[in-house]
């Protein structure tokens, strides 16, 4: 660093020579400068889940399957996106699963934006199914619609693995749809 003492790269002894090179005599160290780019802060989730009952269009919108979707395969795609447009509305596309091995797309289009589902059943395992969603749907980011059903959470602590999670990646644009029991528990705004 620049205001960091410059060491000898002796393996026996590492001596403290100052700021600057020379080491030794005919020292062929040399000091460069390198511009990097500050780091940026991590944004911290924000608490959207007003924004989306204030903007809610219970039913208005469409729900619809794109050419060759398999509806036996994706029983738990279409109740959630039924319930996305009973309760907060918006045309709702259910996209098919591609054909290419190792291949993940998106489930939805919701709101022109790519959306992915994440059926869990605990607080930890929101951390897998973030990092899995955030890449299906990073062409487009809308968000992941972490569903646990019937199962009963603590947010505070789902809170820390998703903070945790989005943490660890890149670009964190993305919100996260808490759903349980049929409500919208919270949306969790990253890096918008």
């Amino acid at each position: 660093g620049m205001d960091e003492l410059f060491y000898s790269g002796s393996r026996v002894v590492y001596e403290e020579t100052g700021l600057y090179p020379p080491l030794h005599p005919r020292c062929g160290c040399a000091v460069q400068y390198i511009e990097v780019e500050a780091p940026k802060p991590f944004m911290r989730g924000v608490d959207v889940t007003k924004e989306y009952i204030d903007n809610a269009t219970p039913g208005v919108g469409t729900v619809e399957l794109e050419d060759g979707y398999e509806e036996a395969t994706h029983k738990a795609e279409i109740e959630t996106a039924e319930w996305l447009h009973k309760n907060l509305g918006g045309n709702i596309r259910l996209l098919h699963e591609s054909n290419e091995q190792r291949v993940k797309t998106a489930d939805y289009l919701w709101r022109d934006k790519l959306w992915d589902l994440k059926s869990v059943t605990s607080e930890k395992a929101a951390n897998s199914a973030i990092r899995y969603g955030l890449h299906q749907i990073e062409e487009n980011p809308g968000g992941i619609i972490l569903n646990y059903g019937e199962c009963d959470i603590r947010l505070a602590l789902l809170n820390s693995f998703i903070e945790k999670r989005m943490q660890w990646y890149q670009r964190p644009h993305a919100d996260i749809l808490v759903l349980s029991r049929g409500e919208l528990l919270e949306a969790l705004r990253y890096g918008k």
